[in-house]
């Protein structure tokens, strides 16, 4: 097995371009919040990244029935556009 050798911590950024994403609903909350898990993916829709989303007071309220509604909403938390 090769060695590691220590350094000292660094960051390092990776960007990645997001071209799509989905959501699953994973916590509801009847008249409170839903917890809302989004996953994102590259133009080869290739896994990137998730992020979770914490929909509540009135943007839950304003959901109603209309699931459109959600991918709306998602696509404004994270700055996205279609």
């Amino acid at each position: 097995m090769d060695n590691i050798v220590s350094i000292q911590p660094t960051n390092q950024t990776v960007v990645h371009t997001i071209s799509g994403y989905n959501i699953q609903v994973k916590d509801v909350v009847l008249g409170q919040k839903a917890t809302i898990l989004v996953r994102m993916f590259d133009s080869e829709n290739k896994y990137v990244k998730m992020k979770l989303l914490t929909m509540e007071g009135q943007d839950y309220q304003n959901w109603g029935a209309d699931d459109n509604y959600v991918y709306s909403w998602v696509q404004n938390q994270l700055g996205f556009s279609s």
